[in-house]
């Protein structure tokens, strides 16, 4: 025990010089309240500068390791760890499994660590550092955090629930300029574990301006609460010194200077221009330097000019790039970008793109582009954008229009509306020709030939995750597959043989399977899909459809619907294995969902004998009663106006909203209007409905939103929609929408 008196403080100081600096104190042991196993303090000053205070506990309240009742620790190194308050168990008294003080009592901590305290106490007092100033407002504890230290993984409580400061109403915790980690929760008197910051105990972090000046708090937390405390996210929070942020002309920023980690958001980044002719818009890159070019980040900014970054551990100086760059949409339907292309170019003659030696290279079409002697693509793994507007025709009387000799992917842009267009008149010879995988993740490929294979495979697979793939031949098969797969996903598929015969193959398969997972599939010929190992159907989306005009698989080979799936072929469901394949030779099939039967609530039309309702789904179609139409409706010189969906049709499409009007023999009971699950629709809506609906609730869209229901004049209208969430399967519209 240190003791002193008020006026006049004991001091120590404690450092380790033992050889392997394995000094500790350990094994102290109090066996009354307000006391510590290791160190009390009362009115003195201790420095740990190195050495561990290990092992030690207090019977009751206090300190497991330290205690401070009058004085100051201050701990620039070494070690707290391992020491235990409350070993009696009782929850009637403050303590701090590492240090507990009370009565003008001050902790400083700039250096060491403290971990894996604990305290048994599950009511009041934490594992780490515990102040309580006996609600006396003449006593003040205060705990000073700088430096780089260590202060987590310290318990209370029989949940092991990790706190590591715990204070009363008129303690204070200063915060200095050096970098803080703060790991566990703050747990003041009448403040919440996840902040810090409240309205009863505004001064939290005292003295600002004695350690910051005017600099705003704000900017020096990661994760910041209202007005200048300190917020708590996962337990963790950070305050850190100012870095200066140098912005280049034309851009702002958020603030001027931010601590380590702090979102800066940057402004006045916008670009367009003229790549090889192509016309593009893109976001700057914005760059933040932390005197390192080779260590400059950058940012994408959004369509407003605006960038978000990370404040680094350093002074940083930000500007701005334009990077020649092309937009397009990968596999997943994500929108990427590439940096470094070719952009192929008009020729008379034949065009050789890359080398064997090219792992890989991007290329790029833009505008209209026409080669009359062939394309001929050598790299190991090529990659061809498709700009939006564009039209790539190749053609070739004497050879394969494009040849690859290993693998090509192929993506559109936004629009979907670049085209490629390979044709041969050769006698042997395919509009494409590839011995490598081929992939459509976008655009529009045409692959035709007149006297041979609109497209040829040799060893790789044909996936179609998006975009169209069109394969014709006016004299043999649509496409060709050697020994490969042909995998979709998404998109289209049209397979076409116009020659009659055992040629007259929309797919000719020598060795493979055919795995439809989805989009749209038209396979036509005499043959149809023919010599093919097995055939797999299945759908990702109520508006796949499927038709081939023949399935003829090999020996052993088998069609089979998906596991878990069903395909309606206009006059029954079909799922499993198919055996009779009359059942879908010709038929269109498309998605089959369970009878899911759906009863609406409409309100009578006020004077006539009419009953109103919305309604809306987005995967099913459903069948009106007798007696019930559908309408959607448009916008027409600021008037709605309403569009019977069909002339003589009783089906809503899915993914359409819509009102429907019933007569009262429509009604199942009271103001029920029963509709049935159906399987398929051909129904096109109206273009330019506003109306629109959700599967599950929603929150208010921004405008005004207008809804069914019952106007001033006691008439069903469509009235301003008040409250804050639209339930599921309603119809509305919104004007003015932000």
């Amino acid at each position: 025990m240190l003791n002193g008196t008020k006026s006049q403080h004991a001091s120590l100081v404690i450092r380790d010089s033992s050889p392997g600096q394995t000094g500790t104190i350990t094994g102290g042991f109090t066996q009354t309240g307000g006391d510590a196993g290791g160190i009390h303090i009362y009115y003195g000053d201790v420095t740990l500068q190195s050495g561990s205070i290990t092992g030690n506990a207090c019977y009751w309240s206090g300190g497991g390791a330290v205690r401070i009742a009058g004085g100051t620790f201050t701990m620039t190194g070494g070690s707290i760890t391992g020491n235990v308050a409350n070993t009696s168990l009782r929850n009637d008294s403050e303590c701090g499994g590492a240090i507990f003080f009370y009565g003008d009592g001050e902790v400083h901590i700039s250096g060491g660590s403290i971990t894996g305290n604990y305290s048994h106490n599950t009511l009041k007092g934490c594992g780490g550092i515990s102040g309580n100033d006996g609600l006396n407002s003449t006593h003040k504890e205060e705990i000073y955090l700088s430096g780089n230290y260590i202060l987590k993984d310290n318990y209370k409580g029989t949940n092991n629930a990790g706190t590591w400061i715990e204070t009363t109403a008129s303690d204070y915790i200063h915060g200095q300029r050096d970098y803080i980690y703060l790991e566990g929760a703050i747990t003041p008197t009448g403040v919440t574990a996840v902040e810090v910051k409240s309205d009863d105990k505004p001064d939290l972090i005292q003295d600002w301006s004695t350690y910051m000046g005017t600099a705003d708090p704000e900017n020096y937390f990661t994760i910041a609460s209202s007005g200048s405390g300190l917020g708590i996210v996962d337990g963790k929070a950070r305050i850190g010194t100012l870095h200066n942020i140098t912005l280049a002309t034309g851009l702002s920023a958020s603030v001027t200077s931010a601590a380590q980690g702090k979102p800066v958001t940057l402004s006045g980044a916008n670009a367009s221009g003229t790549i090889a002719g192509i016309t593009y818009t893109t976001d700057y890159i914005v760059i933040y330097n932390d005197g390192n070019d080779d260590n400059a980040d950058r940012y994408r900014a959004d369509a407003n000019g605006n960038a978000t970054f990370l404040m680094p551990d350093s002074d940083a100086t930000v500007s701005s790039e334009t990077l020649s760059e092309i937009a397009y949409v990968d596999a997943d339907g994500s929108t990427k970008y590439c940096t470094s292309f070719t952009v192929i170019q008009s020729s008379n003659s034949q065009v050789i793109l890359g080398s064997a030696q090219n792992n890989e290279k991007w290329y790029v079409v833009s505008g209209e582009v026409i080669i009359s002697k062939g394309l001929l693509i050598r790299d190991q793994s090529a990659h061809l954008i498709l700009c939006d507007g564009a039209t790539l025709t190749v053609n070739n009387d004497d050879s394969e229009a494009v040849f690859c000799g290993n693998s090509l992917t192929i993506y559109g842009q936004s629009g979907g509306t670049g085209t490629l267009c390979a044709s041969t008149t050769g006698a042997s010879y395919e509009g494409i020709n590839t011995y490598g995988n081929l992939t459509i993740n976008g655009g529009n490929v045409n692959a035709a030939s007149a006297y041979y294979y609109g497209l040829y495979t040799n060893v790789g697979n044909i996936t179609i995750n998006g975009g169209t793939l069109t394969a014709t031949s006016i004299n043999n098969s649509g496409i060709f597959v050697k020994q490969a797969n042909v995998i979709i996903n998404g998109g289209a598929l049209t397979a076409t043989s116009s020659v009659e015969g055992n040629i007259g193959c929309g797919i000719y398969f020598v060795q493979g399977n055919i795995i439809i997972n989805g989009g749209i599939v038209n396979v036509t010929g005499d043959l149809g899909i023919y010599h093919v190992g097995s055939v797999t159907l299945g759908w990702t989306s109520p508006d796949d459809r499927i038709t081939v005009s023949r399935y003829n698989t090999d020996t052993g080979g088998t069609v089979t619907i998906k596991d878990g799936q069903s395909l309606w072929n206009g006059s029954e469901a079909l799922s499993g294995t198919i055996s009779d394949k009359s059942k879908i030779n010709g038929k269109m099939l498309q998605p089959y969902m369970n009878s899911q039967n759906h009863t609406a609530h409409a309100a009578k039309v006020m004077g006539e004998a009419k009953y109103v309702t919305s309604f809306y789904n987005g995967t099913r179609n459903y069948q009106l009663p007798d007696g019930a139409v559908a309408y959607t409706a448009g916008l027409v010189d600021g008037e709605v106006v309403f569009y019977r969906i069909g002339e003589n049709s009783n089906i809503i499409p899915h993914n359409t909203a819509v009102i429907i009007v019933a007569d009262a023999s429509a009604l199942s009971e009271g103001d029920k209007i029963s509709l049935t699950s159906w399987p398929s629709s051909d129904i096109t809506p109206h273009a330019g409905n506003i109306l629109q609906g959700s599967d599950g609730a929603i929150s208010k869209p921004a405008g005004t939103v207008y809804v069914l229901g019952v106007d001033g004049g006691g008439n069903m209208a469509f009235v301003t929609f008040t409250g804050e969430t639209i339930p599921a399967g309603k119809a509305y519209y919104v004007l003015n929408q932000q």
